[in-house]
């Protein structure tokens, strides 16, 4: 695992979210229940109805997000699996900066900045920024090093 492939889980998260708010924005523009589907269950838009266009466009925006959510959970099982066999299970606290980095994500959604990783290091291990950096940097090259 490079740390390129964890942030490209980061960047899947970032991607998902546009999308999502790329199908609230086109369901906004119409209202339910407003397309017909064909017999196979697919969507067909007919070119004169809008509204069936935008939910037409809104079925194609919901199976690009599966196919992306699909590929984050793979790589995120990935990332969890080496991060349990390549980080020793007494450094508790690079594990802990992996997770918070690469995998956790907010409330709302988004992905943990450094900022929010250092603050939540800083107080539930009592450990100083510059620490923290390098235990990340480490806890990196190991993963790096590593062949899976």
């Amino acid at each position: 695992m490079r740390k390129a492939d964890l942030e490209y889980i980061r960047i899947l998260n970032n991607v998902i979210d546009g999308r999502l708010l790329r199908i609230a924005e086109l369901k906004s523009k119409a209202y339910p229940g407003a397309i017909a589907y064909d017999d196979s269950g697919a969507s067909k838009p007919s070119p004169s109805n809008k509204l069936e266009e935008i939910f037409c466009q809104i079925d194609e925006e919901e199976r690009r997000i599966n196919k992306l959510i699909d590929k984050r959970y793979a790589l995120k099982c990935q990332a969890v699996q080496e991060i349990q066999q390549v980080i020793d299970p007494d450094d508790m606290v690079m594990r802990h900066i992996l997770y918070l980095r690469y995998l956790s994500r907010k409330p709302d959604g988004a992905s943990l900045e450094w900022s929010d990783v250092a603050r939540h290091i800083e107080t539930y291990h009592n450990i100083r920024l510059p620490r923290i950096y390098q235990l990340h940097h480490d806890a990196v090259l190991i993963l790096s090093h590593h062949k899976m």
